[in-house]
């Protein structure tokens, strides 16, 4: 379907990124006249700014919650999310990116040391197998109806015995006992095996003496303490004839068997071989290669060497590499070149204008469109120093826009600007409105997140914003919308010659700005 003739909004984007690629003025020499014309988003004037603009100081901007997840899930490949227990960021002008609002508070410095311990415990951790095995011979028995005689405990009445065990990953776990009965009556000796107070299989134990067998099976175990016990669950007895028992020779837990303990980002992360005396060598090349990363920029060797004198006192405290390299990493990301998007001025004391450096534009990209980090390509493009051309930037943007963390402006700035976060926090009066439910509540959200994909990662104009000849709809919109429909499914349909089209006209951005029992001009006509 063809769009609607316009701007394109990548160029948009790229001009708006170069808008503000200095601190106190603008960038207009390398852009053409024609790429700037016309009626924008970003207000762009038809001629070059004057070479005196300017625009004021820039607040030093902190990470959101948002942007801290995905950076510190993209730098250390965490699955992660401890900014969710961060306070809640506030907004201005509608946004929670916000340099100016976005204050610290003593909560926030408590919380990302929490944060940067538990990321950095999870990156280094290397967890060894467990393997617990419980030997008669080695444990006496310590409860009523087992007697242990040094080749096994014999359980003479229904109950059993159990062991505690610490796990600190979770798995599948093979728990096993060596068993046999001293059998009597018409059935054999039955077994039980129980988890933490949950029976989790039973056995028919047939083996007898001098032929006794193994019993084994799996149960998945989550991180922790826990008890494995054994018990005796048929016990038989006549006096002077028959007497039927449980004999355990020994019993085991081992694991986990479904998970590999290697940690691959551990073995990323260090690539050295630390031996005695060589550790500081060795996370001095490490912190080498982190910090730029982290920092998201060229780090100095003064850099380096702050933090390595915090490594260095920690060895010489005696504390192993793990622990050192664990102490510099935490102040890594404690840092503010970690948690600010720092955009130095040379001379603080100076009013003059500059431009940003490759870095700083590389990081305003990428967390504009991604809200995370930049990624390598975008670092390598600031190292080459291809951003600071209107062509560099824009041959950025056109990639970064193809990744499926672009959608991120959809959830961040699209889910903000066009209210479609707020979808899920409107109540419409159910008796005025009995045909309202959480199905079309759905539907109104992923017709306006479907709609602003597309004319992000397709390079629509903008106009379409207001004047779409195309939406999104299913089938439970298109009843909502009394508009013909075939299939069940999102899918993009032509819109001409009905009264719908732009985001004026969708049922979630319209039910946002209404009352829960009528609509409301005067909030719409606001917005």
């Amino acid at each position: 379907m063809e769009t609607q003739p316009g701007i394109p909004f990548m160029s948009r984007l790229a001009v708006a990124v170069c808008l503000s690629t200095s601190v106190l003025g603008a960038c207009w020499a390398d852009i053409e006249p024609a790429a700037v014309s016309g009626t924008t988003i970003v207000g762009a004037p038809d001629e070059e700014a004057p070479d005196d603009a300017y625009p004021g100081a820039v607040t030093i901007h902190r990470l959101n919650r948002t942007e801290y997840n995905n950076t510190v899930q993209d730098l250390l490949g965490t699955t992660l999310a401890p900014a969710d227990d961060f306070p809640a960021d506030d907004t201005g002008y509608g946004f929670d990116n916000v340099a100016d609002v976005l204050a610290i508070s003593p909560l926030h410095l408590e919380l990302y040391e929490h944060a940067a311990q538990a990321l950095v415990d999870e990156l280094l951790f290397v967890a060894d197998p467990l393997s617990e095995r419980f030997e008669a011979e080695s444990s006496p028995a310590d409860v009523g109806g087992v007697t242990g005689d040094g080749q096994g405990w014999i359980l003479w009445s229904n109950g059993g015995l159990g062991r505690t065990f610490s796990t600190s990953v979770a798995g599948t776990y093979q728990l096993s006992a060596m068993a046999f009965g001293q059998q009597a009556g018409d059935e054999p000796a039955g077994m039980a095996f129980v988890l933490d107070g949950i029976q989790i299989t039973t056995f028919a134990v047939e083996a007898v003496e001098g032929a006794a067998q193994r019993y084994d099976t799996e149960a998945v175990i989550q991180p922790g303490d826990h008890e494995f016990r054994v018990e005796f669950t048929n016990d038989y007895w006549v006096e002077n004839e028959a007497d039927r028992n449980l004999v355990v020779d020994w019993f085991s837990v081992a694991g986990p068997n479904d998970v590999d303990l290697s940690n691959p980002r551990r073995q990323e992360l260090v690539q050295c071989e630390p031996s005695i005396g060589s550790e500081p060598e060795c996370i001095q090349s490490i912190l080498a290669d982190f910090l730029p990363r982290a920092w998201r920029r060229p780090v100095t060797d003064d850099e380096i060497d702050r933090l390595m004198t915090l490594a260095e006192a920690s060895i010489d405290e005696g504390d192993s590499f793990d622990d050192a390299l664990g102490t510099v990493l935490v102040a890594s990301l404690l840092s503010p070149n970690f948690l600010f998007r720092l955009e130095e001025d040379v001379d603080p004391t100076s009013d003059d204008a500059r431009l940003l450096n490759d870095y700083e534009i590389a990081s305003r990209l990428s967390y504009f469109l991604w809200s995370t980090m930049p990624d390598d390509e975008l670092f390598q493009a600031a190292a080459e120093g291809e951003l600071q051309s209107i062509d560099g930037i824009e041959a950025q943007v056109r990639r970064m826009i193809n990744d499926d963390r672009a959608y991120a402006l959809v959830e961040n700035f699209a889910g903000q600007w066009l209210y479609i976060r707020d979808i899920d926090n409107v109540f419409p009066d159910v008796w005025i409105f009995p045909d309202f439910d959480e199905s079309l509540r759905s539907a109104m959200r992923e017709e306006m997140e479907r709609f602003a994909w597309a004319l992000i990662n397709e390079d629509r104009s903008m106009t379409e914003l207001l004047v779409s000849q195309t939406g999104f709809i299913n089938a439970r919109l298109a009843d909502h919308y009394g508009l013909p429909f075939d299939g069940s499914d999102f899918q993009e349909v032509d819109l001409t010659d009905t009264n719908r089209g732009g985001v004026l006209t969708q049922a979630g951005l319209l039910t946002v700005l209404s009352t829960p029992t009528r609509t409301s001009v005067v909030r719409r006509g606001k917005w």
